[in-house]
């Protein structure tokens, strides 16, 4: 059997082969993206003048009405434009055509379209 000479790989090209690389290009970038959007805003309360003034608008409001209502969401506040269906004052419902809001997140509510 014929003995065969093998080169040596430089020390320089060994390290290469052990150097820390990222499979997936983005991901740290992507990651920090996600852990802004996770932030969360926490819920202010209202002063108790601010919840009876709500209160009163809850139940005048028509049938049928567009409205705007600010509520808390669970991470933040947001806006919802839509027809307003009832109001549930046993179990504090507030109910569009698209959504159930409790009464006790509700931070603000227009009416925009009667």
């Amino acid at each position: 059997m014929a003995k065969t000479t093998r080169l040596r790989m430089p020390i320089a090209q060994r390290a290469k082969q052990f150097a820390p690389f990222k499979a997936v290009t983005g991901l740290d970038e992507a990651l920090e993206k996600k852990r802004r959007e996770m932030e969360y805003e926490e819920e202010r309360e209202l002063s108790k003048d601010r919840a009876e003034e709500i209160n009163r608008i809850l139940m005048r409001l028509p049938k049928g009405a567009l409205i705007r209502t600010e509520y808390y969401d669970g991470t933040g506040y947001a806006t919802l434009v839509d027809v307003y269906q009832r109001a549930d004052p046993v179990k504090e419902i507030l109910e569009t055509q698209s959504a159930r809001v409790p009464f006790s997140r509700i931070r603000d509510i227009e009416i925009l379209e009667e």
